[in-house]
């Protein structure tokens, strides 16, 4: 089990329980999100339960956009995913033609920030030749969205728009 030994479908059940208006959502074995958008009065309930949860089984409470996930206490976000997918797993051999020489990276909430901090550090570090980080501002968005990007659209139609201007400009 991808949480070293709890029981994923009782902790979810346990936050369905003692907060009957959270929606939880179960993430393929690996997470449980306690989400309070619909019912933004339960969020101080929610962080509370889940940081206990978390503390119980060794788990990590990690705060997002109306929400807290609880998943396994590794080094693992969305900036370690960004840095795998440019520079290839630990101890993978790439082809060097297929190194990526750009990226695009887009988010709104807490959890998008490392990966714009990672794509900046791997222009920085050489290993791509640009990055464009976009952040779409939304209510929830945390407060330094616009100092870690580069551009900041209005919602998802924003985005949209903006992907489509980069496509065009690319000749795609």
């Amino acid at each position: 089990d991808a949480l070293a030994g709890t029981d994923l479908a009782a902790l979810a059940a346990g936050a369905r329980s003692e907060l009957p208006t959270l929606r939880v959502e179960e993430k393929g074995g690996v997470a449980v999100t306690l989400h309070w958008r619909e019912d933004p009065a339960v969020g101080q309930a929610a962080t509370e339960w889940a940081r206990a949860a978390a503390a119980r089984h060794g788990l990590a409470a990690v705060a997002g956009r109306m929400a807290i996930e609880l998943r396994p206490d590794v080094p693992v976000d969305k900036g370690s995913a960004v840095r795998e997918l440019v520079l290839g797993a630990p101890g993978a051999v790439r082809d060097p033609g297929s190194a990526l020489r750009a990226v695009v990276v887009a988010g709104d909430d807490l959890g998008d920030l490392p990966a714009f901090d990672a794509a900046a550090a791997l222009v920085s570090e050489g290993h791509l030749e640009a990055a464009v980080r976009i952040g779409v501002r939304s209510a929830e968005a945390p407060d330094d969205l616009a100092e870690r990007v580069d551009l900041v659209v209005a919602g998802p139609h924003g985005l949209s728009q903006a992907l489509g201007v980069l496509a065009r400009a690319l000749g795609r």
